[in-house]
């Protein structure tokens, strides 16, 4: 259905050749194309290539160690970039292993300043301007106790800036409305691999449209999601299609009528407004009784 075949439509059912006020049609359409688009939701997928770089140390992410007095040593080999958080102050030292003189020599100085919140800090590991080729190990002290968690050490690099060095956590987010600009909700289920196989529910969804895959299992993955339905406007062409599978613009006219006669004729609204629900409701019986029966055995074949 396009836009000059809607607006008529709309018209012919408030017994009108044309409709006068195009700014209140339009917003009334966009109102209601969305109303529609949630009788069946159109899906759509994105791609997300989830393999996160590889922490050389054997920490576990979100396990917590504490200090209290005693220096705590992290050791790594070719280091290009670090990432720990703490929740208190101290001291952390980046210190490179000296082959002449067979001694650790400082290269950076972090000092750490938070108050009972967990403080990420990243950046590069360098000897002047130049990555440390050698050993490389970094020392937390202080007069304070404090926590450190998600400590990590990594060979490579995404990009030149400090401010791409990745976070160590136990999970990788993707803000996936971020990602597409037409998400609206998850599909159910939302996530597969590249065989198009559900995955086993190991992932965990956050607020709306976050994503959260945990960092050991790498892998793509193909995301289905909802997707909102195209807005139009004045500036289109009259011969634009309005974004709806067929039989969906087909009962678009009968709720686009009774919001704008909901003012000056109620019951010629309210008699629209009937017969789009029962629309609505066919629609429904029809696409439930379409829909393939999924069968497991107790072998969950």
């Amino acid at each position: 259905m396009t836009i000059q075949e809607l607006k008529d439509a709309v018209a012919k059912l408030g017994f009108e050749d044309v409709l006068e006020d195009d700014k209140q049609f339009y917003l009334t359409v966009n109102r209601c194309i969305f109303q529609v688009s949630r009788v069946r939701p159109a899906v759509s997928t994105l791609r997300i290539d989830h393999f996160p770089i590889k922490n050389q140390l054997n920490t576990v992410a979100s396990v917590v160690e504490r200090y209290s007095g005693e220096a705590k040593y992290f050791y790594g080999l070719k280091v290009k970039a670090y990432y720990f958080e703490a929740d208190g102050n101290g001291t952390a030292t980046i210190e490179r292993f000296d082959e002449d003189t067979q001694e650790w020599v400082t290269a950076k100085i972090i000092t750490l300043s938070s108050s009972h919140k967990f403080k990420a800090y990243k950046g590069f590991v360098l000897n002047g301007e130049d990555f440390i080729e050698g050993e490389v190990r970094i020392k937390f002290s202080g007069n304070y106790a404090y926590g450190i968690r998600n400590v990590a050490f990594f060979e490579i690099l995404t990009s030149a800036e400090e401010t791409d060095v990745p976070t160590f956590e136990a999970y990788s987010k993707y803000d996936c409305g971020a990602l597409v600009s037409d998400f609206h909700a998850f599909a159910s289920p939302p996530i597969f691999d590249d065989l198009g196989q559900a995955i086993e529910p190991y992932y965990k969804i956050e607020g709306k449209d976050k994503l959260l895959l945990p960092r050991e299992k790498s892998g793509s993955y193909i995301i289905k999601y909802e997707r909102k339905p195209t807005q139009i406007s004045e500036a289109d062409e009259l011969t634009t299609e309005i974004d709806l599978d067929d039989d969906l613009a087909a009962i678009l006219p009968n709720l686009c009528a009774s919001y704008i006669l909901a003012d000056a004729e109620p019951q010629k609204a309210e008699y629209y407004l009937g017969l789009y629900r029962e629309q609505v409701q066919e629609i429904v019986v029809r696409t439930r009784n379409i829909e393939p029966i999924v069968m497991k055995s107790c072998n969950n074949w």
